[in-house]
């Protein structure tokens, strides 16, 4: 297209030439580049040389928008036609001949070069369609690739070469170095590796990465004593800088920094990911290691007791040996919750029997007597009854932890919008809004949890990964004192809550 427009340019420059009478005629097109700064576009071969007095002649003409005359001597004129299609100034045609001849072809000239205007701005705004096409084509391919990056370096490189595509000028694209200690070029485009190196090494020289909106200045002054035309602009991308001349190629710029800026974000996101997942994986055995051996330890102490005891040993041993083995039953599967949503056995389960369990269960333990239930006789979801009562007794033994000691939890079971609720209330220091997401992450643990002993973060986990794999969630709910986390679990269809 760029080579289409040359040539249109040069057909113009023909037109003018025949209008004016021929072979005694030179003929000088001149259009404003991307600083607004008027180059020739064509001119005739042996045309003379412009100096600082023609080309100020020549702007003058371009920014009144009226034609201009001036005697050369030697019965030459030259004549400055400022191009205008509706009034818009788009270059200038300059005409030297015998001053006879052009004062002969007036008419003619002024004719042809408002039809040269109109022709090159019908081309021109067939370039700008054309070029904008072609750009967002490449944000489509862009946006495809920087999806597929797994590398900051890679995502960046992606958008450096698009962009240099695009603009067809010079383009550098910057990261902070694995230390933080200084900034390196990780893409750079029409610098030639000369220019490149010195970029590096001024770039490199600028110290300390920092803030690259406070470093995207100094970067863009490295890249224009390198590069030089006209200043350079910083645009900052999430962790990176793009360096580049901006025009009217603005909007496509800043699309590509908005592109690339969401693309570090995601990468950022999924590195943490992964760095969570590692942890998680250490956390995992960790916990499969610590619980097994107690587990087996206290299974084989109460077999020791009640073996003694001809009677068949105390109910409360009875009770605390079936709590252990339904433990261990539970190890592996509660591993794999930590990991990743194992398969669910789902039958029909009275939810509110689940909770009663998970009451009792706890009650084994320091929360005795502190747990208040308010649920009616059937709540009937579809589920497996293990998993349900599991996260129960996380959500009951959380608020157990987190409340002042004589102080009740409450812990009530109801139907909201076609699914189950078990809400668990707790009079503790409650949650902050900042942590209200977070405190289900894995190993995490709110600011309340400073003064705790105990606890590793992984029992809202393990909740939310049951809630999800049945079909529902778990959340904080608004409290005025507290925290109020809600369990929901779909109902089974067909089935009501049940009258008190």
């Amino acid at each position: 297209m760029v080579q289409q427009f040359e040539e249109t340019v040069a057909r113009c420059a023909e037109w003018v030439h025949q209008a004016a009478g021929g072979a005694e005629v030179s003929v000088r097109i001149a259009l404003p580049d991307h600083d607004g700064r008027l180059r020739s576009a064509h001119e005739d071969v042996g045309a003379s040389r412009t100096g600082r007095l023609r080309s100020a002649r020549r702007r003058a003409a371009f920014e009144s928008g009226a034609m201009s005359a001036f005697d050369l001597g030697d019965g030459q004129s030259l004549w400055l036609h400022p191009l205008l299609a509706d009034g818009v100034p788009l270059g200038v045609v300059e005409i030297v001949g015998p001053t006879e001849r052009l004062e002969a072809k007036t008419s003619s000239i002024r004719a042809v070069v408002d039809q040269v205007a109109e022709l090159l701005r019908a081309v021109r705004a067939r370039l700008e369609t054309d070029r904008a096409l072609r750009g967002m084509t490449g944000l489509l391919h862009l946006t495809v690739d920087l999806l597929r990056a797994h590398k900051p370096t890679q995502a960046v490189r992606t958008a450096i070469d698009l962009c240099f595509e695009h603009v067809g000028r010079p383009v550098a694209g910057m990261l902070p170095d694995g230390g933080g200690g200084s900034w390196t070029v990780v893409a750079s485009q029409g610098l030639g590796a000369r220019r490149r190196a010195e970029l590096a090494e001024c770039v490199r020289e600028l110290g300390a990465a920092g803030d690259p909106v406070h470093a995207a200045p100094r970067l863009a002054g490295c890249f224009t004593d390198v590069a030089g035309g006209a200043p350079a602009h910083g645009l900052v991308a999430g962790s990176a800088v793009l360096t580049l001349e901006l025009s009217e190629d603005a909007v496509f710029a800043e699309t590509i920094r908005y592109v690339l800026d969401e693309t570090l974000r995601h990468l950022s996101v999924a590195d943490l990911a992964r760095a969570r997942n590692e942890r998680l994986d250490l956390g995992i055995a960790w916990t499969a290691h610590e619980l097994r051996a107690p587990l087996l330890g206290a299974r084989a102490a109460l077999d020791v007791v009640i073996g003694r005891d001809g009677a068949g040993g105390d109910e409360l041993l009875h009770r605390t040996r079936q709590e252990l083995d339904d433990l261990s039953d539970l190890v592996d599967p509660l591993l794999r919750w930590s990991a990743g949503d194992p398969a669910v056995s789902r039958r029909r389960v009275d939810l509110s029997r689940v909770v009663g369990q998970a009451v009792a269960s706890v009650g084994l333990g320091s929360g005795s007597g502190r747990v208040v239930v308010d649920a009616p006789p059937e709540v009937w979801v579809r589920g497996d009854a293990r998993h349900l009562r599991q996260s129960v007794v996380n959500l009951i033994r959380n608020a157990l932890t987190y409340s002042p000691s004589p102080s009740p939890v409450r812990v009530s079971v109801g139907e909201e919008h076609g699914s189950a609720l078990v809400l668990v209330q707790d009079e503790g220091p409650g949650v902050p809004a900042s942590e209200r997401e977070r405190i289900f992450d894995p190993f995490a643990r709110g600011a309340a949890a400073r003064g705790v002993r105990g606890g590793r973060g992984l029992g809202l986990f393990i909740v939310r990964r049951i809630a999800q794999a049945h079909g529902g969630s778990v959340q904080l709910r608004p409290s005025n004192a507290g925290a109020l986390f809600c369990l929901s679990i779909p109902l089974d269809e067909g089935r009501q809550l049940s009258a008190s």
